[in-house]
């Protein structure tokens, strides 16, 4: 299993190296946001938010993180 994963890897990269840099910037984007605010946002919500203001400020952030989700690999890739 870890061999075809490494082989799946430098299969991919040989395919797209030339733009590995837009690739890797595309992904950070993506995942990034996701860890630092969509996730422990969500988390939040449904495990701790008691007041309005709370739940407010989570969906806030929720929607700030989908809107940068969006925005970000948007930027990156309209400035090839």
């Amino acid at each position: 299993m870890r061999s075809g994963v490494v082989l799946l890897t430098v299969i991919i990269v040989l395919l797209v190296y030339e733009k590995l840099d837009t690739f890797i910037s595309v992904a950070g984007a993506i995942f990034g946001m996701a860890n630092v605010l969509l996730l422990p946002a969500i988390a939040h919500l449904k495990l701790m938010a008691q007041t309005k203001f709370e739940r407010g400020f989570d969906i806030f952030i929720i929607v700030f993180a989908f809107i940068m989700m969006i925005f970000l690999p948007y930027t990156i890739l309209s400035s090839l």
